[in-house]
């Protein structure tokens, strides 16, 4: 019977978190700790994409851990990481990858996050011998939740960042456009810049969210895809009222209609809800999709906004 003392979050949580311990009996403890190795993970992978002195946007197949090679096989069957006695053969089911110089959007984060789950690996041998055993579906997704937060953390690196707020202040505050700027710069899809922004580094007091458009004229519906992404230390923000806003289809229902009669442009509104302005910007961004970025009014007037300062001394 496997314990699930013996899987690789707690594996790794008792090597790289001294004070480990002093959480066992905590309440939300455990989820505390992963968060604290997801963290201490992606600094490590922010050290390999040092050293190998890349530039954005960042190729992730020039990161190097060890001894690793990394082979990079398309069409194939499913997205895979798979051991080999010279490191890793990541597998990704991509049938438009022909020219790995040129890879997509997608191509690029499904690199990331196969990259990523070698961190769970020992790579002191050959071939790499993974650490623990997931033992559970939980351990599963928690693993999965630190890949992808390691792999954006390859494709936008906290340091980068840093240095392009430092040249370009305005990016700290959040707009479709400036989503559209990040993505262009790193090459990544609206989707991870978000999460880097919002969620990972908390620099946007904001909430990103898509709807798919059904219907046509009065018959209009919108559904959200996927789950909303919010900030969660912005409490600013009021979580119940920003829940209203996305949940209660009444609200965002005449700003998106206008959208959708505008599909080449951005949509601007500002809504008000018992006492609290929100900024609300949407476009279309594919076939029946529109994208939109809700912002506290005025978080760049000195609400809750992290700092420049804030920021760089929660990256060192």
């Amino acid at each position: 019977m496997i314990s699930h003392l013996d899987d690789p979050l707690s594996i790794l949580i008792r090597r790289k978190i001294e004070d480990y311990s002093e959480y066992a009996y905590k309440k939300n403890g455990r989820s505390h700790l992963v968060r604290k190795l997801g963290s201490i993970l992606c600094k490590e992978a922010e050290i390999l994409i040092r050293r190998a002195k890349l530039d954005p946007p960042f190729d992730p197949l020039k990161i190097k851990r060890g001894r690793l090679k990394f082979e990079l096989i398309s069409d194939a069957k499913r997205n895979a990481h798979i051991p080999t006695r010279g490191g890793f053969r990541i597998e990704i089911k991509h049938k438009r990858t022909r020219n790995l110089d040129d890879l997509d959007f997608r191509a690029r984060a499904t690199i990331a996050h196969e990259m990523a789950h070698t961190f769970f690996y020992d790579i002191n041998s050959l071939p790499p011998k993974p650490i623990g055993v997931v033992s559970s579906k939980k351990s599963q997704w928690e693993l999965e939740s630190i890949c992808y937060r390691i792999g954006r953390t390859i494709l936008m690196p906290s340091f980068s960042i840093s240095r392009l707020l430092t040249q370009s202040p305005k990016i700290r505050k959040g707009s479709l456009h400036k989503i559209g700027l990040l993505m262009n710069r790193y090459k990544v899809s609206s989707d991870i810049v978000a999460w880097r922004m919002i969620k990972d580094l908390e620099l946007w007091s904001s909430c990103f969210v898509k709807n798919r458009v059904k219907g046509e004229g009065s018959d209009i519906k919108f559904t959200r895809i996927p789950i909303p992404l919010k900030n969660s230390s912005a409490k600013e923000l009021s979580l119940i009222k920003l829940n209203r806003i996305i949940y209660r289809e009444h609200h965002l229902y005449p700003h998106l209609l206008r959208a959708v009669a505008s599909p080449k442009s951005i949509v601007r509104d500002t809504l008000n809800i018992n006492g609290a302005s929100f900024d609300l910007e949407s476009r279309v961004v594919a076939v029946n999709t529109i994208a939109t970025l809700i912002s506290v009014e005025g978080s760049h007037r000195g609400q809750r906004q992290m700092t420049l300062e804030k920021f760089e001394a929660t990256q060192s």
